[in-house]
């Protein structure tokens, strides 16, 4: 498996931009040759040539994919789609977001394009994409990021923000247009707005999703953890959280107490569904808890699980912490969909760092604990003040350039932009869209309510709804429910001997209580899997692997030694071929259950355990 180091893949994840430097003006561009796109009809491809170094010719040149999908009607504007990461591709397969976007922009064209070392040019570290993971030590994986460093070579100082800037106005003079509307979300709002106020003439608007701070990332980001504390509270809110905590901010606070004297130790559940002795969180890892809720920015059941997680966690039983950490662990990154090498690039020079260049591996280490000493404890609350662990530190520590390059201070331009803020987001928070729809002239900023990061991702008519209004210069208003919010999950059952009995008393009870409480876990734990064409694999809570498969005639879940309560183990294959209707034949063992083997078709249970035949109906 090819290697992520450890929190490397949550700062990918939860990547916010870095400040740039005010770009050379760029040369004449050629228009782009469109043709159609192969496979993708209605679809325009083309490429735009541009320099690797724009104040050295002889470095060469980057080809950057494009793609154009053509207004209906009246010509009205140009939006260009940019994407996230830094790393992320724009182009991708099927033209879903363009189409969404055109839907919603009578008039206007929408135009998408690979920034420069994403995509089909994806910068590479073939080491560092190979390497076995090397563990937690900070020297260990500066290493693996110095050689990736090595390997790209010197042109790597090429690939910031600033040149990607540059490369958006050579779009607009590639396309021929006056005018354009760059759409970022995430890290692409800050190449966006920085496009605004380098290029203020050429700019139409800006639409912007999840918006990316003027300064950047930091190591300390305040309004992302002001973000957690609100998001908390809001997930909770109108007893959503019954049964489980009437107090979640709380619950973290008394957690991190615990965990800042010692790991909270268990049994992790690897994709085999085989389980590992394992630790989290603790004196030397105090990011990991509040690196775990900004995970679920992406992952709405992550966050969902979250109370949950963290009641258990009280308990001394991370199970379910270890389940929400694992998300994903199993999916294979392509580069042409993220670049590690460009995210390192860009992030790692241009990031608020609290070492300069010149300084090794100990003396970078040192900085950063004297810096990270000097915040105040209340800014980070409930969580711990992060420590050396924290994933921007990870991620750039072996990284040669780490200077802190400042913005321009251009004015922005005086042109309608609409940014939107998803109220769960962490990574990107309204805190933050908020301070740069201030700097906006003719801001309107629309509170997504529910939503996480990339509200567009989400595809929820509050945020088409917006750009919709905002394209037809109506009154946007704010702010707008994005969706329901996650599922609550409840608290685990620690074991058999608390769960009331089901259709037949005793033992025999609580064991088909304890296999439908298994069915639920079942459900969650889908949320989690990994998919791989038509099939999504999971794992149980405690231990246990399955697959569901979808095919013509419906869903087919299959599931081997799952565990979801202590002590009860579940083998069986669940058939649902219509909405309601669904029929499964399990086995039932483990020391604490009643053995035998049930059928459960629809509300109808029947089936043999202990010997004793069991029927009724649920």
């Amino acid at each position: 498996m090819p290697f992520s180091p450890p929190r490397v893949r949550r700062v990918i994840l939860s990547a916010l931009a870095a400040a740039l430097a005010v770009p050379a003006v760029a040369a004449a561009q050629s228009p782009i040759a469109f043709t159609s796109c192969a496979g993708l009809r209605g679809f325009q491809c083309g490429t735009l040539t541009v320099p690797v170094d724009r104040a050295d010719p002889a470095q060469g040149t980057i080809a950057l994919q494009v793609r154009r999908l053509p207004h209906r009607g009246t010509l009205k504007g140009t939006i260009v789609f940019l994407a996230g990461g830094p790393g992320q591709a724009a182009i991708t397969p099927g033209g879903d977001l363009e189409r969404q976007l055109r839907d919603n922009a009578p008039g206007y064209e929408v135009v998408a394009f690979d920034q420069r070392g994403t995509g089909a040019g994806a910068l590479r570290c073939p080491t560092l994409e190979r390497s076995a993971d090397p563990g937690d030590a900070p020297e260990a994986v500066a290493a693996l990021i110095a050689g990736c460093a090595a390997e790209i070579g010197p042109r790597r100082t090429r690939f910031t923000t600033a040149d990607s800037v540059a490369d958006l106005e050579d779009l607009r003079l590639g396309l021929g247009r006056e005018r354009i509307t760059p759409f970022g979300v995430s890290y692409g709002t800050l190449v966006a707005t920085w496009y605004a106020r380098l290029h203020g003439p050429a700019t139409a608007g800006l639409i912007l999703d999840s918006v990316v701070g003027l300064r950047g990332n930091t190591l300390v980001d305040g309004d992302g953890y002001a973000a957690a504390r609100r998001a908390l509270a809001e997930l909770c809110a109108a007893r959503r959280c019954a049964g489980i905590t009437s107090d979640p901010v709380g619950d973290v606070a008394r957690l991190e107490t615990r965990l800042a004297a010692a790991p909270i130790t268990g049994r992790r559940v690897l994709p085999s569904g085989r389980t590992v002795a394992a630790s989290f969180g603790g004196p030397d890892a105090p990011t990991a808890l509040y690196e775990l809720l900004g995970g679920g920015d992406l992952n709405a059941d992550a966050r969902g699980a979250f109370p949950a997680a963290v009641k258990l966690a009280l308990r001394g039983d991370p199970a379910l912490l270890f389940r929400i950490q694992g998300a994903g662990d199993d999916e294979p990154s392509r580069p042409r969909d993220f670049s590690l090498g460009l995210f390192l690039a860009t992030e790692c020079a241009e990031a608020e760092l609290p070492w300069t260049p010149a300084q090794n591996t100990a003396d970078r280490l040192a900085a950063t604990t004297a810096a990270l000493a000097a915040v105040d404890p209340a800014v980070p609350a409930p969580f711990r003040r992060p420590g050396t662990d924290a994933a921007l530190v990870t991620a750039c520590l072996g990284w040669p350039e780490s200077p802190v390059i400042a913005p321009p201070v251009t004015p922005p331009p005086d042109v309608p932009a609409l940014l939107i803020a998803g109220t769960q987001d962490i990574r990107t928070p309204l805190e933050t869209a908020q301070a740069v729809a201030a700097t906006l002239p003719r801001a309107s900023l629309v509170r997504a309510v529910g939503s996480g990061h990339s509200s567009i991702s989400a595809r929820n008519d509050c945020t088409l709804l917006a750009i919709r209004r905002f394209i037809a210069g109506s009154t946007v208003g704010q702010p707008c429910r994005a969706g329901e919010f996650p599922e609550i999950p409840p608290l685990p059952a620690a074991g058999i001997a608390g769960l009331r009995p089901l259709g037949v008393p005793g033992r025999r009870g609580r064991t088909v209580r304890a296999v439908i409480a298994t069915f639920g876990d079942i459900t969650q734990a889908l949320s989690f899997g990994t998919e791989s064409g038509n099939t999504v694999r999971f794992t149980g809570l405690r231990g246990g692997r399955g697959g569901a498969t979808i095919d013509a005639r419906g869903i087919i879940i299959r599931f081997t030694n799952y565990v979801a309560i202590p002590g009860v183990v579940v083998t069986g294959t669940i058939r649902r071929e219509a909405l309601f209707s669904s029929t499964a034949t399990l086995r039932v063992s483990g020391r604490a259950a009643s053995r035998g083997v049930l059928r459960l078709d629809g509300p109808s249970v029947t089936g043999t355990l202990d010997g004793r035949r069991i029927a009724f109906t649920r």
